[in-house]
């Protein structure tokens, strides 16, 4: 991952009360060879899983 930027929080009557939806930019990129989708979904997914598991994050 070379760079993370939050570009939207809502907080809204289409969210629960006490919640709010983030969004998030996320740049992948190797120097050295070309990304496949399989490696980004992989290095996705695994972020996806940290933010469950850590913030009881969900994806809408």
């Amino acid at each position: 991952i070379e760079k993370i930027e939050l570009f939207d929080i809502y907080e809204g009557d289409q969210i629960e009360k006490d919640k709010k939806s983030v969004a998030y930019s996320v740049v992948y990129r190797n120097k050295e060879a070309t990304l496949t989708d399989e490696e980004v979904n992989s290095i996705q997914e695994k972020i996806l899983k940290e933010l469950e598991e850590k913030l009881h994050a969900v994806l809408r």
